[in-house]
């Protein structure tokens, strides 16, 4: 069953608001004083305007900020809920992500890795979620391009582990002992989208995928019957 969590409703005062409205009262107010002051002001000695007209200028300028800001708030806004609805169509995809994060399920977890360069050898190190390292395995000469490394659950001592988010580093080194840089993605299916952020978060097997790793999307491959 697919799911997808709501977006949390925010304050129903934004800043800009809030802004406006503090504007407001005190537009009003210097509007009163500088009324109040023309009214009873001496007509042989007239006050002096320009402190009033600065002040006004001021004011406007002040108003125009806080327009700009509500105008901008509006449309990061439209941009989000856009962002939000495209994501609701990911689920059910098969989705690619840019992340050296895999969960182990049913008895296996995969990554896939591409290499920059021929390698003489490929180390793979598997850490659990607190970072201790529980299986390591090296292999001999890989090609350069895109492979993959699945891992059956077990470490290195033979111990079967539980099902849950495991880390994979790989350590490839070239024919002179160079490091060969090697790029890390993880494959699996949408089955939720979390909308609660700023940023749509995919759920892929259990793990947290946010929208922006993701890099290649697709539909799931026919089982056959």
């Amino acid at each position: 069953m697919t799911t997808v969590s709501p977006t949390t409703s925010g304050s129903s005062t934004t800043a800009s608001q809030t802004a406006s409205d503090a504007y407001t009262d005190n537009y009003q107010m210097f509007l009163t004083l500088l009324t109040t002051q023309l009214q009873n002001q001496d007509p042989l000695e007239p006050m002096d305007s320009s402190e009033f007209t600065q002040q006004l200028a001021d004011f406007t300028a002040v108003e125009q900020a806080i327009a700009t800001n509500s105008n901008l708030e509006t449309l990061i806004a439209l941009s989000q809920g856009t962002m939000a609805a495209d994501s609701i169509s990911y689920v059910g995809k098969d989705v690619t992500a840019d992340t050296d994060e895999a969960a182990l399920k049913d008895g296996e977890a995969t990554w896939n890795y591409a290499l920059d360069a021929d390698a003489t050898e490929v180390k793979f190190t598997v850490a659990d979620e607190n970072g201790k390292v529980v299986y390591e395995e090296t292999i001999g000469a890989t090609e350069e391009g895109s492979h993959t490394f699945s891992w059956d659950g077990e470490t290195t001592s033979g111990t079967t582990l539980t099902e849950g988010a495991y880390t994979l580093t790989v350590a490839a080194t070239d024919s002179s002992g160079n490091a060969v840089d090697a790029d890390l993605t993880v494959t699996g299916t949408v089955t939720a989208v979390d909308l609660t952020g700023s940023i749509p978060i995919f759920i892929v097997d259990g793990l947290e995928i946010p929208m922006t790793s993701i890099v290649t999307v697709s539909e799931p491959e026919a089982q056959s019957v």
